[in-house]
């Protein structure tokens, strides 16, 4: 991808052909090049709406670029975002913007609703907010914490919530493996009577940073994955070359969100 002031391009090869997708000023213009042996530029046309739309055109699966809720004005994050051709926004919840009151979630639903008609997803950074911790009071707290989002991101009409095991921890002593499972799961089916699908992060280290403890909880608890390609590469299982980063999505691929970054982050 090429980004400057005016848009951006992008280029896939396949086969015999490059398809490339322009965009400047808000419109977005899809290219067929056709090349010769030689890898020499033939012929080129403009695809027609219908085959953007068409299942089998490559330019139709290319990953969407988010945005990170880094400004606190709405608008001009939203204008920023599609000045510079973001697909959508990815709003973090951490412990410092949550609301804590009513008033203050029915602003934040309005605040949201200002980034139409770019797409938002969420994401759940809260530190030290455990569904499986040990204490049971703990435990308790993060799990209406958790519910608490799942219900304002219903409201505005969110449909992916990715959660985290362990951020912001040094170890997994004060943990449960037992809990955590089972209190994921029933988190993963209370956002979906919400209509949200519930993702996990892989992490740098614990539990998510190992291949085959990540599979185990998407099989036990329903989640999907949101692979963190950054935290894949730097975790001590694939540094050793004991495992690759598609080992965290090989054994459930269908368990993946299509788009940005499945939401791969």
């Amino acid at each position: 991808v090429r980004a400057d002031l005016t848009g951006w391009v992008r280029m896939i090869e396949n086969s015999d052909t490059i398809y490339r997708i322009t965009r400047s000023h808000g419109r977005v213009t899809y290219r067929q090049h056709e090349i010769n042996s030689a890898r020499r530029l033939r012929r080129w046309r403009v695809l027609t709406p219908q085959e953007v739309r068409g299942r089998s055109n490559p330019l139709t699966r290319h990953p969407k670029l988010a945005l990170c809720n880094f400004m606190e004005d709405t608008r001009r994050l939203r204008d920023f975002a599609r000045e510079y051709g973001f697909d959508g926004v990815d709003w973090s919840f951490t412990r410092g913007n949550l609301p804590g009151s009513r008033q203050e979630a029915a602003r934040l639903v309005d605040t949201i609703s200002g980034l139409s008609p770019l797409e938002v997803r969420y994401h759940c950074f809260l530190e030290n907010t455990d569904l499986g911790h040990s204490d049971e009071r703990e435990a308790v707290r993060a799990t209406a914490v958790f519910r608490s989002v799942c219900e304002l991101v219903s409201a505005v009409g969110g449909e992916i919530l990715t959660v985290h095991i362990g951020v912001g921890r040094e170890s997994t002593a004060d943990l449960s493996w037992e809990k955590t499972v089972e209190r994921l799961g029933e988190l993963v089916e209370f956002g979906g009577s919400l209509g949200i699908r519930g993702c996990l992060e892989n992490l740098a280290w614990g539990w998510t940073s190992r291949p085959q403890l990540f599979e185990k909880i998407l099989r036990k608890t329903g989640c999907w994955g949101t692979l963190d390609i950054g935290h894949a590469q730097v975790c001590p299982s694939v540094k050793s070359r004991a495992y690759c980063i598609e080992d965290f999505v090989a054994p459930h691929p269908d368990r993946w969100s299509p788009n940005v970054s499945p939401a791969a982050r």
